[in-house]
């Protein structure tokens, strides 16, 4: 619960008008109403001990702090009983056991560190070796290309011999040159229906 939620439901349970509680807080009263509905985000100390008190209630209860300070809270006054060498060996104990969390927290820190790091690596590298195939690939991809566009020029400029000629049966003894343009535009043709 905080503040403004314990005031309100104080206010509800005396059933106070804002101008009675005003001024038995000796508070203005549009500063009241904003603590109270919690407008003001972080109120004075003073001014929220007043309301409290004019409310009749308590600042423990107002500022409820979470278990683990309220433990902490009572290990201090705990060592404020009892005595000064008592006192000195239970802070002492305190920090030990901090440096060790803090020690314990940085190795942890380090070893996932590490850890990422070594991940890292793995995938730069795994990134270069598909770079690399990628590579390869391609440069064999284009050879192929660059070797079919190469015999389809060869062929159609040379038909009587090579492939385009065994595919139309075109005959050595029937071939005239003046007809390349001719022959080469069925084959496309022969390609493309």
């Amino acid at each position: 619960m905080d503040i403004s939620q314990y005031l309100q439901r104080l206010k509800e349970d005396t059933n106070m008008s804002w101008s009675d509680l005003a001024k038995k807080a000796g508070i203005p009263v549009s500063t009241v109403r904003d603590i109270v509905n919690g407008v003001t985000k972080y109120p004075a100390y003073d001014a929220v001990a007043r309301i409290v008190s004019a409310l009749g209630g308590s600042l423990d209860k107002a500022y409820e702090m979470p278990p683990k300070i309220q433990e902490q809270i009572a290990v201090i006054r705990e060592a404020e009983e009892i005595g000064p060498e008592e006192f000195k060996a239970t802070i002492s104990t305190m920090r030990n056991v901090r440096i060790e969390m803090l020690q314990h927290q940085r190795e942890s820190y380090e070893r996932e560190l590490a850890t990422r790091q070594q991940e890292n690596e793995r995938l730069h590298q795994e990134n270069r070796d598909l770079r690399k195939t990628l590579k390869i690939i391609l440069i064999a991809a284009f050879a192929i290309m660059f070797s079919i566009i190469g015999m389809l020029i060869y062929d159609l400029t040379h038909l009587d011999r090579g492939w385009i000629q065994s595919f139309y049966g075109i005959e050595t003894a029937t071939y005239q040159p003046g007809h390349i343009l001719q022959s080469a535009m069925d084959f496309l043709r022969g390609l493309f229906a």
